[in-house]
């Protein structure tokens, strides 16, 4: 017969049985005041039922079964109980029992903060909207912890009770989020920690417009609004996270020492930045800017909540974690359309908070930190815009670093140092008596910038360019384009077919297998435009010599310039340089720049001018590939991703505002510094002596201080510093010293070691601008080195080029 749990929880009230279920519903709703949903247990089969409907169809049609089935798990446990009680009884005495207290506060404590942290971490999902928390952690509350309390207790309604306090957590576990079950609740649950900060609303425009209000169309007015990160809260929480700072400053008195230009610190800026601000602790960072698409890019409202994006980094952590997302910050946002408001309206509260920062600075773990703006990064049209330069890259002074004319820029193949900017000459062009509309033909400053009123920056002294945008997407597509076109069309050395087919058969080796690009088409050539990403084109560039150069005589005009877009990429992408190194890139730059004229009798366009500049900016800021906009467009790839997941698009700019300052709160939350230098996959482990190994016997252990008793652990293959590593993959020293992993070590105290076989290098080939590798390896002796021996060049594959010989490509990346 139907019983009543609720009553059997409370014997001696009602009668517990009853003749049928209808009965029992009946019951429920006069005595217990139960609604038509809820958890309604059933004493038989022991399963919760979300409805009374539910409860009632499984009653009618499944009870005997359950009934049979029930008995034998309730004697069960009741056996299981009794033996556990017989167990407690034999081991432990009575009055031993009656001195262990519970201590009910802590574990309140411990399971509310586990709470939060599972709260946080789904709040800074990118994927979840506000909303679908708020309705997750409902469900878990409702559905799954009432399960899971009315299973414990019945287990618990037989044991002893001191104080109530088992009948207290379990009312707490029925509702651990009780404290943050509201995104209010759970914001000032974080305030009060001191781990969130909401960002600030600042409006940029209002005015009278057509709205639509009540689903009706009017005029009303109608105000644009940004959202501005809490930065001072977040450049000092960032910098208190275990080791930040320390890693930091010991990053930056490392790279002082540094003879050659390595990082931002070794330029010339830095240097005059410094010298303004003496005795002070300093530490420099970026800001990038960028607009990026919310919506369908190719629906009709495409471009209407487009969002104007500031992010910021700090160039001098340590390199290997610079790069990583998690590490690129969010600054200002506001809708593209409100630039028409112009730069004040927009940037003015971000250009008091780097005043801030600058002047007053922070305290952190007891040092007073001034954060230094070195540079503000993006693409052309970006920079030019936000900086007050001319926005067409057809006036007649377009260049921001120069002020070469348009008739200049199309011919120079040489920087002229002469025509730089300057402050002295920037201010001699803004206080000419000119209209504002003509300022921008005569010197290309369209407007003053409101960035100069920052007292250690000017934006004549903002040297940063794009690789991505000057060389991957911009020169790159004229140069190979018109190489192409001249060996398929005319030379008719081979077909767009057979590239085709050789670019896709190529064999790209495991670190570049997922830059193979589409198929080209012949419009593609024939509009200078290939149909690849940035990283795609530089795939293909590097590898083009090795797919297509059997093909090619060795002195075809066409493939001379190939060469030297090659070389100039290879100079351009390294790591570090000295003054022998900027004097190469720019002799190659200039017979780039020629050799193309010559070939095509073609002008250069804007972005072959500013590549005239790379030596110079690189004196003054630094290797370039640290400033280019690879890891910052990565970055909107977690903003886009939200958005997509929300409907919201009232105040957008603060709904993606608040999702970035949830995501930092978890990361202050769970007290992350920087990630783990290594990772790996614990499948691929083997633990190992290393005197047993194979190469044991020929092994040369004199770079490294390892015993060859101690027991290791070897790996396939293993991430250290961002960087994939893998058995055969193949390393190349700065001395041009090639090596293949035979294998990788992981010792007890985490530090990593590679086992390698040493290959003699052949000579440099220019023609595929490789070098030739012979075809066995030296096997007498294997050598163990730490993976700093190879810090210069990438890890790197052989390639078996179609005149049968193999060859091994160097890169920086």
């Amino acid at each position: 017969m139907p019983q009543c749990y609720k009553c059997k929880q409370n014997a001696g009230s009602v009668s517990n049985q009853f003749d049928g279920v209808d009965e029992l519903i009946k019951h429920f709703k006069l005595f217990h005041s139960f609604t038509p949903y809820g958890n309604f247990y059933c004493l038989d089969c022991c399963h919760t039922y979300q409805s009374l409907k539910a409860f009632k169809r499984h009653f009618k049609g499944n009870n005997k079964s359950c009934i049979n089935k029930s008995s034998d798990t309730i004697n069960r446990l009741e056996k299981s109980y009794s033996q556990h009680e017989n167990n407690t009884d034999s081991s432990v005495g009575n009055s031993e029992r009656e001195n262990v207290r519970y201590d009910l506060a802590s574990a309140l404590k411990n399971i509310e903060a586990t709470a939060l942290i599972f709260v946080t971490k789904l709040y800074s999902k990118s994927n979840y909207a506000r909303k679908d928390v708020d309705q997750l952690i409902n469900d878990i509350t409702n559905n799954l912890l009432g399960t899971i309390i009315t299973e414990l207790s019945n287990i618990f309604n037989t044991t002893n009770n001191n104080n109530g306090e088992i009948d207290k957590l379990l009312a707490f576990c029925l509702d651990p989020f009780c404290n943050f079950n509201t995104y209010h609740k759970y914001t000032k649950s974080l305030q009060n920690r001191d781990l969130y900060r909401e960002p600030k609303i600042f409006e940029t425009n209002n005015e009278v417009d057509h709205i639509i209000l009540n689903s009706t169309p009017c005029l009303d007015s109608k105000s644009s609004k940004g959202a501005l990160m809490p930065l001072q809260f977040q450049f000092q929480k960032f910098f208190e996270l275990p080791n930040v700072l320390k890693d930091t400053i010991e990053n930056m008195t490392n790279l002082a020492q540094k003879s050659t230009i390595h990082n931002i610190i070794n330029g010339e800026i830095w240097k005059q930045k410094k010298a303004k601000f003496e005795n002070k602790t300093l530490i420099p960072y970026i800001l990038y800017f960028d607009d990026f698409e919310i919506n369908n890019a190719l629906g009709s409202h495409a471009g209407s909540q487009s969002i104007a994006a500031f992010y910021y980094s700090f160039p001098t952590l340590p390199q290997h974690h610079v790069s990583s997302l998690e590490n690129i910050f969010t600054a200002l946002l506001f809708k593209s359309t409100d630039k028409c408001y112009g730069n004040d309206a927009t940037l003015n509260l971000l250009i008091k908070e780097i005043q801030l920062l600058e002047k007053d600075g922070l305290m952190v773990h007891g040092h007073q930190i001034h954060y230094i703006l070195m540079a503000i990064v993006g693409d052309n049209l970006g920079l030019n815009s936000i900086l007050g330069f001319t926005k067409s890259f057809s006036a007649n002074f377009p260049c921001r670093f120069c002020k070469c004319n348009q008739s200049e820029i199309k011919s120079d193949c040489q920087e002229n140092l002469s025509k730089f900017r300057t402050i002295e000459n920037y201010q001699q062009d803004i206080s000419n008596e000119i209209e504002v509309k003509n300022r921008a033909k005569q010197s290309g400053i369209r407007e003053i910038s409101i960035f100069n009123t920052i007292d250690s920056f000017h934006v004549v002294n903002n040297y940063a360019v794009d690789i991505m945008h000057d060389l991957f997407e911009g020169v790159c597509h004229y140069d190979v384009c018109q190489i192409l076109t001249h060996l398929i069309e005319k030379d008719h050395l081979f077909s767009l077919k057979i590239l085709n087919s050789r670019k896709q058969l190529f064999n790209y080796g495991k670190t570049e297998i997922g830059n193979i690009s589409p198929p080209i088409k012949i419009n593609h050539l024939t509009n200078l435009k290939l149909h690849m990403s940035a990283r795609e084109m530089w795939t293909f560039c590097h590898f083009l010599p090795l797919i297509i150069g059997d093909l090619v005589p060795i002195n075809n005009k066409y493939w001379k310039l190939l060469r030297l877009l090659l070389e100039m990429i290879d100079l351009i992408l390294m790591t570090e340089f000295n003054d022998t190194d900027l004097k190469l890139m720019t002799l190659k730059i200039e017979q780039h720049h020629l050799q193309y004229v010559k070939l095509f009798g073609n002008t250069l366009k804007p972005k072959f001018h500013f590549l005239l500049h790379y030596p110079t900016i690189i004196k003054k800021i630094g290797p370039l590939k640290y400033i280019w906009c690879f890891r910052f467009e990565s970055k909107h790839r977690e903003l886009k991703m939200y958005t997509n997941n929300t409907n919201s698009r009232k105040n957008i700019p603060y709904t993606i505002g608040i999702k970035c300052s949830l995501k930092f709160s978890y990361r202050l939350l769970n007290n992350n510094g920087f990630k783990n230098i290594i990772a790996y996959n614990s499948k691929s482990t083997k633990q190992q002596n290393l005197r047993d190994q194979f190469y044991y016997k020929n092994l040369n252990l004199d770079a490294v201080n390892i015993i060859g008793d101690d027991i290791m652990t070897f790996k396939k293959d293993i991430i250290y510093k961002g960087t994939q590593y893998a058995i055969d993959y193949y390393l190349l020293t700065k001395k041009l010293q090639l090596y293949r992993i035979v294998d990788i070590v992981l010792t007890s105290n985490e530090n990593i070691y590679f086992v390698c076989s040493q290959y003699k290098l052949g000579n440099f080939c220019n023609h595929f601008q490789s070098y030739l590798l012979p075809t066995t390896e030296s096997t007498d002796t294997f050598f163990m080195f730490s993976p700093s021996h190879f810090d210069y060049y990438s890890p790197l594959h052989t390639y078996m080029s179609p005149n049968g010989k193999t060859y091994v490509r160097p890169k920086y990346f």
